[in-house]
């Protein structure tokens, strides 16, 4: 009975559809009218045979009790006033309809939330502080590169490919320089001394350079060294386009390529376009660090360094950008 009560409750706020979800018709109708603020008096109850799973929707108005002959319940029970009504023997059990209304409720209330997980896969680059180098040119006379490894103090060798816009300009050392630092495991980058002074030379002297060093890989880029007086006597947009000219030239042919100066050139004769498209190689000898207001890639911290194998003075190097993992993960530089 208790049951009963609990779902007359909830089906008497006002009219109740009853809706077959597999298509068959099952109406559940209450005409009722109003005969005080909390009581009705139910006219008429159809109840056809449902078979199938029923779906119940109601409107929310009143809520008052409703008895049936059926139910047996006294109006002294209820507060209401009944009429007889007669339900059709069937199979039909009214405490589905009522558990039907239930799922309908919770349908409506609860509310599920699904959270997708993205996992995000990054790839980090091998950490590099930075590496100990030498540049070096035929000035530095007939090194050992054996030697020069077993220091253990030399991660990288810069080499001179040579300078001009003249192929007989070629560093006489390079070949044997470059083969034989890269024969001990020494990586290696090479340098091309500029004298261009418009950018028509610059487009040369990269056709030049390129023509030298295209048989080797490197596993550091190609720079530009542009650092002569006459250099610096040009206008600052001149240089810029010099240097442009040049890197541009160099970097369409599938190559890595930096500019290189001293710190007071490229602060002062160098645009600022230049060094968002390029890396700089910075020159600044005895100091804490250099006297440059922009990123680079490398210091050139001096020019006094002694190394075994080497017979003569040699420039230092400390490189801060992992040259390696970049230039060979992009198969630039001949990789």
């Amino acid at each position: 009975m208790n049951h009963l009560k609990k779902f007359i409750s909830l089906l008497v706020s006002g009219s109740l559809m009853l809706t077959s979800v597999s298509g068959m018709s099952c109406m559940f109708s209450v005409c009722a009218e109003e005969t005080a603020a909390d009581s009705v008096i139910v006219k008429e109850i159809v109840v056809p045979y449902a078979e199938t799973e029923t779906t119940v929707s109601t409107t929310a108005s009143a809520t008052t009790a409703v008895t049936t002959t059926a139910a047996s319940t006294s109006a002294a029970e209820t507060g209401t006033t009944t009429a007889e009504t007669t339900v059709p023997a069937t199979d039909y059990n009214v405490f589905d309809i009522y558990d039907a209304h239930l799922e309908l409720v919770y349908a409506s209330t609860t509310t599920t939330t699904t959270t997708t997980t993205t996992t995000t896969t990054t790839t980090t680059e091998p950490e590099l502080k930075y590496a100990h180098g030498i540049d070096v040119s035929q000035w530095q006379g007939d090194i050992n590169w054996s030697e020069v490894k077993k220091t253990n103090q030399v991660d990288f060798a810069i080499i001179r490919a040579g300078y001009g816009k003249f192929a007989s300009q070629k560093d006489p050392k390079f070949d044997q320089n470059i083969k034989n630092a890269q024969n001990a495991g020494i990586n290696c980058g090479v340098y091309w001394f500029s004298y261009a002074t418009s950018p028509e030379e610059a487009v040369q002297e990269a056709e030049v350079c390129y023509s030298i060093i295209k048989n080797y890989k490197l596993e550091y880029p190609v720079f530009f060294d542009i650092e002569t007086n006459a250099q610096r006597d040009l206008s600052t947009a001149t240089v810029s386009a010099i240097i442009d000219s040049f890197c541009s030239t160099i970097q369409d042919k599938g190559y890595y390529v930096s500019v290189y100066s001293y710190a007071s050139f490229l602060d002062t004769k160098v645009y600022d376009y230049i060094f968002d498209k390029y890396d700089v190689w910075v020159a600044h000898f005895y100091v804490d660090k250099p006297k440059f207001s922009h990123n680079y890639g490398l210091w050139q911290y001096s020019d006094i360094g002694k190394l075994n194998g080497i017979p003569e003075y040699v420039d230092l190097d400390h490189c801060y950008i992992n040259y390696p993992y970049i230039i060979k993960s992009h198969h630039l530089n001949g990789f």
